[in-house]
């Protein structure tokens, strides 16, 4: 019975070690199309921030303003809910969603957002528009969005850049702080901080 029962908790624990290296060493692996968008998204990026006008913030957002509203506005705070019209587009300009064509704006608390709007909407004002150009880190990432249920057939691919123009309506609500917020001095152009 002794030896039923060791030759039982052995099998189990090799077993076990087996499946805990299976699942260790099994990291996911990038697909050929993810790696070729992040190249695409950083050649892109490398070159649009030379561009006149365009700001580049020291997280690698990049953003230019289109439209500035009147400068004695505040701006939102991280926990602020905000009203925003906006498009999102793909490199290729494929609009993948936009409250335009819906005809109504959304409102958004900025802390549930991806971190390139949460970071571009406490350096706006309401009236700004600004067109964002969004790093895969800033936004969807590996994962992309709105992929089928084997991960496929994404609206956004995997570490794709996306593009935003998006008007800050208005700060339609605020909680309390519970996170350091960003200045303009978080941003810098050309390299020089501003």
């Amino acid at each position: 019975m002794k030896k039923i029962m060791f030759v039982l908790a052995s099998s189990l624990l090799i077993l076990s070690a087996c499946d805990s290296r299976q699942s260790q060493g099994a990291a996911p692996q990038i697909s050929q199309s993810s790696a070729n968008n992040m190249k695409t998204a950083q050649d892109f990026l490398a070159k649009n921030k030379t561009k006149s006008g365009i700001v580049t913030t020291r997280s690698g957002l990049q953003y230019q303003i289109v439209e500035s509203g009147p400068s004695s506005g505040s701006k939102p705070q991280y926990s602020s809910i905000v009203r925003v019209n906006y498009e999102g587009k793909l490199l290729n300009g494929d609009v993948f969603d936009s409250s335009y064509a819906r005809g109504q704006a959304a409102e958004f608390p900025v802390a549930d957002l991806i971190p390139a709007w949460t970071e571009a909407l406490q350096l706006m004002r309401p009236g700004d528009e600004w067109l964002i150009w969004v790093d895969p880190s800033l936004g969807y990432g590996p994962s992309g969005a709105g992929c089928d249920a084997n991960g496929e057939n994404c609206d956004i691919g995997q570490n794709e850049l996306i593009i935003f123009r998006m008007r800050l309506e208005s700060i339609v609500g605020a909680g309390a702080n519970n996170s350091p917020d960003i200045s303009a001095a978080d941003a810098v152009d050309g390299g020089a901080q501003k």
